[in-house]
C-alpha cells in the first residue's frame, strides 16, 4: 500500500490533465439548456449556446466569485450572479455590470471540452487536449457503427467508495475476483467461468466465433490498448455475452444500437482516459466515471446510454440500472475491505497474476505518468 501513498504524494500530475465524461449532447436540446458538473473541487457549467455549440466555463463570476448557478440543470437566457447581477450571456460574454459605467471585456473563464459521437467531456487544463482528441478520436470512430450521437440519458447513480482511487481502479479493471464476488456478471460474461475452470483456451475459441458472428453481422469487433508510455490511457476489447445483454433479468430492455441484433451475442468494454470507463451492449452504453475524493474516497458515477426511441417504464428501467448497482456495490465492499488494511504493517506490495495484467497495466502507466 506504501506505493499507492506515493501516487497520492504526486497526484496533482495527473488528475488535473484528465478529461473527464460530463455529459451527452442529448442532454441540451435548447439554447441556454445547462449542466453543472464537480470535478476535482471545481464547479463547472456546461451549456448550449445559440450557435448550437457546447461551452464549458467556472461557475465563478468574474467580479467577486460568487457561484453563478446553484442547480444541477436548467435553461436560462443568460448567467446572472446572484450576488451583484452580473450578467453573461450562454457564451459565458460579460453583457451586463450593474452601475458599471463602461462595460469591462470579460469572459467567464473556458474549461477544456472535447466532444465526441455526442459524448462531452471536460478537464481542468489543457495540456492533454491534443492527445485525449487523437485517442477519443480512434475509439469512436471504432464504435460509430453504433450510433452514439442517437443516445439519450436514460438514468445515472452516484457512489461513494471509502477505498483509494488507484485501488478502486485496479480492481475495477480486472476480473481475477469476479468469479467468487460478482454472480451476476459471472452469468453475463462468457470468459469468467471458463477461466475459472482453466479453460483459456475454449474462451478464446468462443470469442474467435462471437468474432466471425458479429463480423457477419457488420458490427465492430476491437481490441486495441496503449501501453505504458501512453499518454492516454484507453483500450477497447470485445468479448462474449451469454445473456442478451447486461440487465438483471438478462433481457434486453430497448432499441438495439445501431439496428444490430443481439445474437451474435458480442460487447465492447474499454476504457478512454483514467477515469472513464464503459460497456457497450446491444442495448445500451454505460459509462462509469472514477475521481479520486482524498487519498482514501472515491466517488464513482454511472451513466446509462440508451437509443432514443427506447421508452423505459419504471419496472424495465430498475432491470437495466439494477445490473450495474449491485455489481459495483460489490466491488465497493472489495475495494473497502483493503483499504482497511492500508496502514498495516503486514501489507506487502500487491501481486499481479495472469488475469490481472489491466490492473497492472494500469499501475505502470500510472508510474510512468509520475516519473515524467
Amino acid at each position: 500500500m506504501k506505493s499507492i501513498n506515493e501516487f497520492e504524494e504526486s497526484s496533482n500530475k495527473i488528475f488535473a490533465h484528465q478529461f473527464i465524461l460530463a455529459g451527452h449532447r442529448s442532454q441540451f436540446p435548447h439554447a441556454g439548456s445547462y449542466i453543472c458538473v464537480e470535478h476535482l473541487g471545481e464547479s463547472i457549467i456546461i451549456c448550449r449556446n445559440e450557435r448550437g455549440e457546447i461551452d464549458a466555463f467556472a461557475n465563478v463570476c468574474r467580479h467577486r466569485g460568487s457561484r453563478i448557478v446553484n442547480k444541477d440543470s436548467g435553461r436560462v437566457d443568460s448567467f446572472v450572479c446572484p450576488y451583484h447581477g452580473w450578467k453573461y450571456d450562454l457564451s459565458g460574454k460579460l453583457i451586463d455590470a450593474r452601475l458599471c459605467g463602461k462595460m469591462l471585456d470579460l469572459q467567464l473563464v473556458k474549461i477544456p471540452i472535447i466532444e465526441q459521437s455526442g459524448f462531452l467531456f471536460i478537464s481542468l487544463k489543457n495540456t492533454q487536449s491534443a492527445e485525449f482528441k487523437i485517442a477519443s478520436s480512434e475509439l469512436f470512430q471504432m464504435i460509430s457503427p453504433f450510433e452514439p450521437t442517437s443516445l439519450k440519458l436514460a438514468a445515472y447513480r452516484d457512489f461513494l467508495a471509502k477505498a483509494n482511487w488507484l485501488l478502486f481502479l485496479q480492481n475495477f479493471l480486472e476480473c481475477y475476483h469476479c468469479h467468487s464476488s460478482h454472480q451476476l456478471l459471472r452469468r453475463s460474461e462468457a470468459f469468467i467461468d471458463l477461466y475459472e475452470e482453466g479453460l483459456m483456451w475454449k474462451s478464446i475459441a468462443l470469442d474467435s466465433e462471437t468474432k466471425k458472428r458479429a463480423i457477419a453481422n457488420g458490427k465492430p469487433y476491437v481490441s486495441k490498448e496503449c501501453d505504458s508510455r501512453s499518454t492516454i490511457f484507453w483500450s477497447a476489447q470485445s468479448s462474449t455475452l451469454l445473456t442478451d445483454s447486461e440487465t438483471v433479468s438478462g433481457s434486453l430492455v430497448g432499441c438495439e444500437l445501431g439496428n444490430f441484433s443481439s445474437d451474435d451475442r458480442s460487447f465492447i468494454y474499454g476504457t478512454i482516459g483514467l477515469f472513464n470507463h464503459f460497456t457497450i451492449l446491444p442495448d445500451q452504453i454505460v459509462f462509469f466515471r472514477f475521481m479520486p475524493v482524498s487519498d482514501a474516497e472515491t466517488h464513482a458515477r454511472i451513466y446509462w446510454y440508451v437509443h432514443q426511441d427506447t421508452q423505459l417504464n419504471e419496472s424495465s428501467l430498475e432491470d437495466m440500472i439494477g445490473f450495474w448497482i449491485q455489481t459495483l456495490n460489490e466491488d465497493i465492499e472489495l475495494t473497502e475491505a483493503v483499504q482497511l488494511n492500508s496502514a498495516s504493517q503486514f501489507m506487502t506490495p500487491s501481486i499481479f497474476l495472469q488475469y490481472e495484467q489491466n490492473a497492472k497495466r494500469l499501475t505502470n502507466w500510472v508510474k510512468n505518468q509520475l516519473t515524467k
